[in-house]
């Protein structure tokens, strides 16, 4: 007996396409970047994560430019860069644009190791959106 002929052969109904091809298409329409509303009673909802670009991974030195994604509406990006498990962080900015550029003082350069960093967007002193990463400085 041929191998060919011990495989059934799927035959796609159009119907099962066309359904799955419309469902493809309405979630792509969907917005993952919608501003969430205030709910009545002033619980917040989650804000949705987005785009965090540079840095990532492992990295040689530690970074001199952070960088992310435009968040729809957001007036305001606040950056939290702290070191892996500790309380406080390195530091704290904010600024209008989606490029944080980091002056290290010679000397005061953080040493190698594992960090954690967030952008949090805003409008009106209002989150919008939060996201984090890691990046490792090797040694």
């Amino acid at each position: 007996m041929d191998s060919a002929e011990e495989r059934p052969r799927i035959e796609w109904q159009p119907s099962f396409v066309a359904a799955a091809i419309a469902m493809l298409l309405w979630w792509l329409a969907q917005s993952p970047f919608e501003i969430p509303e205030e709910p009545s009673g002033g619980h917040r909802v989650a804000a949705p994560a987005f785009a965090l670009v540079a840095p990532m991974g492992e990295l040689s030195a530690f970074p001199r430019e952070f960088r992310w994604l435009p968040v729809p509406g957001a007036e305001i990006y606040e950056v939290t860069v702290t070191a892996h498990g500790a309380d406080s962080p390195l530091f704290r900015q904010r600024g209008t644009t989606t490029i944080l550029a980091v002056d290290v003082e010679p000397g005061r350069v953080p040493p190698p190791g594992t960090y954690v960093w967030e952008v949090v967007a805003l409008r009106d002193g209002v989150e919008l959106a939060r996201s984090s990463r890691t990046f490792d400085v090797a040694p």
